[in-house]
């Protein structure tokens, strides 16, 4: 019985990253756009490592941010 049930949680965990992959976050409360401070250059403009995001207050997901377009972009990478 024990490896029925961890069989079906892996099953389970597998299909829901496959839908998450599909549909990403629905949730729509989300914080402000963050912006992580990487590493500075020399002329004191942000380093490559600087990313910004915003998360998801329901499920704590992090969305990419694109101040461009002023909108989330897909989940970021794990």
């Amino acid at each position: 019985m024990d490896r029925f049930i961890a069989v079906a949680n892996t099953v389970r965990v597998h299909l829901a990253g496959f839908a998450d992959r599909l549909y990403g976050c629905a949730h729509r409360r989300t914080t402000f756009p963050m912006t992580l401070r990487g590493s500075v250059s020399g002329g004191g403009l942000p380093g490559a490592q600087s990313e910004t995001y915003m998360a998801c207050l329901e499920c704590g997901r992090h969305l990419a941010y694109d101040w461009t377009a002023m909108r989330a972009k897909r989940r970021l990478p794990s």
